[in-house]
């Protein structure tokens, strides 16, 4: 539905009032407010862009929604006969001293790479290498031009706008230093969530850089009373940490009641976690197939919001993550999503459930644009009332590795300097473990100190394994773990390298770029199978000979069931299990199959690796995997590959009792903090076969690794080991041998800040 003739003027003139204001000369920062939908991503910035020798750079959450707004402003605003509009990619500069174009969009990752991407602004510093550098003069322009950042959902404070936001700032504030008086930079930072507690101290209430000159509003939010009539809740209290599995169940008898009453109802449904997409869609009514729509992140939604219905679009909580739909009927709403959050007992972040906030509920409750439609609360009215305010970068409770390599990269040695720019520091407990866990990586530097000082810097291996997270969205750690096979590669080809060729060193690399792209979560086991993967199950999948390798079996776990599902599919082409129909013990998820291919390629041209080697008909590394298999044998280059991933996840090595398995116990203890925690019910390595291989070889025990934890309470420790590799022993007792200082004999208490 249209919003009136008369709404739409009042929005309008609404709008030219927030851009008069924004021109004056008065001040240079200025708080927009107004909720969804009110003109802050479209319409304000292209009224704005539309002045005279007015250029503005508009902000958005990510690259993807950047050229959604884009694509959008160009065919509304632009057609009709608006400003220039462009958007740049994450590693697109700007030239000159201003961009071509009018109206450009960005994201915030572009805004943190500045120092590259508008190097002409980026170069207003104050130096940061040594104190008695000086700052470089800026001469501003004279021909009264002037340039808008338009920082989009400053409430949403992820680590993209905390580092974009700092980058920004940074040039601010050497303006200020340097008392470049003309310099025509002017930003609006725009909410739809303005409440204190977002803003107090966030974003610029104590720097008199930053401080918001002014508040302009486009409009208050829309509802109030008639509220209580869309909002549905559950009748009794349900506990807010009410299982994922009772989530997904309640969403599907909730579907199914929505769609009783209206055949062709138009649902946006809200999940915890990215996952439970296709834990949702897997048993869709008999009647609704063959005409049900539904469309996850990043998919087309407009056939939904277009068509005759019924259509399901599902989205996770990422607070203003994606603009408003339209025509949407019914909004499934959840109490919590997944986050990541330190803990103290374990030593890093574990996955757990966090309550949504009151902003967070209301952007949930707001998503749909035109249309008012029924919100579903899968919680009782109780609960929602008492959800705490907003406020605070939940990104800050995490571990902060990557927060920290990519401040240094921002600010170089000064991000850890007491007069830091950074305005959000991770709690001191455990500051200095993060930033020496990233020294163990070998992504950072500094002196002989035991803690880092203002000489601390990014290493080449840092720098290049920050540039690898960023372009393929991959964890620091796993980024760190192929950078250095990438350098083993680099040292065999220039033949530096000992003991090993270039062609193994050329199959090591492609192993683990198949192993980092596609993992995790290609393959799954299907609800209700048991652990683990048996050899019938392996056949199924057509790989068997490739995981669960080598004398006792060692080499396996869910990554690598990942990769060589990928490797064996690939080259079985049109026979893949996934393309021929799932296989009835596991799932296999095929539309991330062609994306992890695309990443895959990618990949191989970034590192300069033979991609065609995989597919073509010449090498077979699957074959070798598969001959020397049967020989109880591993090839070199999985040995290594599997040795440079424990490298990388040395802090996540579990030791398991072979007596606790066979007493029925999925349980290790996590080497580096020597606490018990549990193995994940969902994990695709094999336990009981894994503890007979330990007792046939006269071990106590075996080795496995893994990358995440997830919050259990009913777990040992409180919490379940996910995404784990299986190890021979050799392999451990090898890299101890090796590195003497490894962490993985290290234990850490991080409540005293100190190593035992």
């Amino acid at each position: 539905m249209s919003p009136p003739r008369d709404t739409n003027n009042n929005r309008s003139s609404a709008i030219q009032k927030a851009v008069d204001a924004c021109r004056r000369p008065t001040n240079t920062t200025y708080l927009l407010t107004g909720p969804p939908s009110s003109g802050k991503s479209i319409a304000f910035p292209a009224a704005l862009a539309g002045g005279r020798s007015t250029f503005v750079i508009c902000v958005q959450m990510s690259e993807r929604t950047a050229r959604s707004s884009a694509a959008y402003a160009s065919s509304t605003v632009a057609a009709a006969g608006g400003p220039s509009i462009a958007c740049l990619g994450d590693r697109q500069a700007i030239a000159g001293t201003r961009p071509a174009r009018a109206l450009t969009y960005v994201s915030y990752k572009w805004l943190e790479r500045m120092a590259t991407n508008f190097p002409a602004l980026a170069s207003i510093q104050t130096p940061t290498r040594l104190p008695t550098d000086h700052p470089t003069d800026y001469s501003a322009p004279r021909d009264g031009w002037l340039l808008f950042f338009v920082l989009d959902d400053v409430h949403a404070q992820t680590m993209d706008q905390e580092l974009g936001y700092l980058a920004l700032h940074r040039v601010r504030r050497a303006a200020e230093d340097n008392n470049c008086k003309r310099l025509p930079l002017r930003v609006v930072l725009a909410t739809s969530y303005p409440h204190p507690d977002t803003l107090r101290g966030r974003f610029g209430m104590k720097d008199p850089v930053w401080a918001a000159g002014a508040t302009v509003s486009l409009g208050d939010r829309g509802g109030g009373d008639d509220d209580d009539a869309r909002f549905g809740y559950l009748r009794h209290r349900v506990d807010e940490w009410v299982s994922p599995a009772m989530f997904v169940a309640g969403c599907k008898l909730k579907i199914a009641e929505i769609l009783a009453d209206d055949p062709a109802a138009r649902i946006l449904l809200f999940v915890m976690s990215g996952d439970q997409a296709g834990q949702i869609t897997a048993d869709l009514p008999e009647s609704l197939r063959g005409r049900w729509s539904a469309a996850t992140d990043g998919a087309d939604v407009s056939k939904i919001e277009g068509g005759p219905g019924p259509g399901l679009v599902i989205r996770t909580p990422d607070f203003a993550a994606a603009a408003p739909l339209r025509r949407i009927g019914h909004i499934i709403c959840p109490h919590s999503a997944t986050a990541r959050v330190f803990d103290n007992d374990h030593g890093r972040e574990v996955e757990k459930l966090v309550l949504l906030s009151r902003d967070e509920l209301q952007f949930v409750r707001d998503h749909s644009s035109g249309s008012r439609p029924r919100v579903h609360h899968m919680f009782s009215e109780e609960v929602a009332r008492d959800a705490e305010e907003g406020g605070g970068a939940l990104f800050m409770d995490g571990d902060c590795l990557e927060y920290w390599l990519r401040a240094l990269r921002v600010l170089g040695p000064a991000a850890v300097s007491q007069e830091s720019l950074l305005r959000l520091h991770p709690a001191l407990q455990r500051t200095e473990w993060a930033l020496i866990r990233l020294r163990l990586l070998g992504l950072i530097k500094w002196g002989n100190d035991a803690v880092p000082g203002r000489e601390a810097l990014l290493t080449e291996k840092g720098a290049a394994a920050l540039e690898a997270a960023d372009k393929f969205g991959l964890d620091i750690r796993v980024a760190a773990f192929l950078e250095e096979v990438a350098l083993d590669f680099a040292d065999a080809s220039s033949g530096a390298a000992e003991g090993a060729s270039e062609a193994e060193s050329s199959d090591v690399l492609l192993l683990a770029i198949v192993t980092a792209a596609a993992a995790p979560g290609l393959v799954r086991r299907a609800p209700g199978c048991g652990p683990g993967l048996d050899d019938d199950v392996l056949a199924e999948l057509g790989i068997r000979g490739l995981t669960e390798i080598g004398r006792g079996c060692w080499y396996g776990g869910d990554h690598w069931v990942d990769a060589a599902y990928w490797l064996s599919a690939i080259r079985e082409g049109g026979d893949a299990p996934h393309l021929r129909g799932s296989p009835k013990t596991v799932t296999v998820d095929a539309r991330r199959f062609a994306s992890v291919s695309s990443k895959i390629r990618a990949m191989c041209r970034h590192y300069g690796a033979d991609y065609q080697s995989l597919v073509g008909e010449g090498d077979d590394l699957v074959g070798d995997i598969r001959h020397f298999d049967a020989q109880g044998e591993v090839i070199r280059p999985v040995d290594t590959m599997f040795y440079r991933w424990m490298e990388a996840f040395r802090h996540g090595l579990i030791y398991v009792g072979a007596d606790d398995v066979f007493a029925g116990r999925r349980e290790g203890i996590l080497v580096s903090t020597g606490k018990r925690v549990g193995i994940h019910p969902a994990a695709l390595v094999r336990l009981d076969r894994l503890a007979e291989s330990a007792e046939s070889a006269d071990e106590l025990g075996f080795y496995l690794v893994h990358s995440d934890l997830e919050r259990s309470p009913d777990s040992p420790g409180g919490v379940h080991a996910k995404g784990i590799m299986s190890l021979p022993v050799e392999l451990v007792a090898e890299f101890e041998d090796a590195n003497p200082e490894s962490t993985l004999k290290e234990r850490v208490a991080y409540n005293c800040n100190k190593p035992w």
